[in-house]
């Protein structure tokens, strides 16, 4: 016997929105984030980010955001050195940044969690 799953609703003011008007705010979305850490890596110089991020200790680290006008939906960025990071920042090598989002229907199989965290809500993974 199969049972039944109710799905976490999207909230918000963009949760009735159609999947391509959703799809345009994931794109854009993702742009701003990479535009910002970007400019935030040009004004704050890499050491400053670097020791922000966690990547004075670590070579990777990723952030996820997960809206929630579309519980499907997970937006990630991975700031990523290809050596150790003391390395990098020994000689001043930019770090590779990576941002995009990706839908999978797992997501609304999950928990909701974002009870206890409202809004958008963003992990490190270092």
């Amino acid at each position: 016997m199969q049972e039944a799953h109710n799905y976490v609703a999207n909230t918000g003011a963009f949760a009735q929105l159609n999947d391509e008007e959703k799809r345009k705010r994931l794109d854009a979305m993702v742009q701003l984030w990479q535009h910002e850490t970007e400019r935030r890596l040009a004004r704050d110089g890499y050491e400053s980010v670097i020791k922000a991020l966690g990547l004075d200790e670590y070579r990777y680290a990723v952030w996820l955001r997960f809206p929630e006008w579309e519980r499907a939906v997970v937006a990630g960025q991975v700031v990523a050195f290809p050596q150790t990071a003391t390395q990098a920042v020994q000689d001043e090598q930019q770090p590779t940044l990576f941002s995009t989002w990706r839908r999978d229907a797992l997501l609304k199989t999950l928990p909701d969690w974002k009870l206890h965290l409202p809004r958008e809500t963003v992990f490190n993974i270092t």
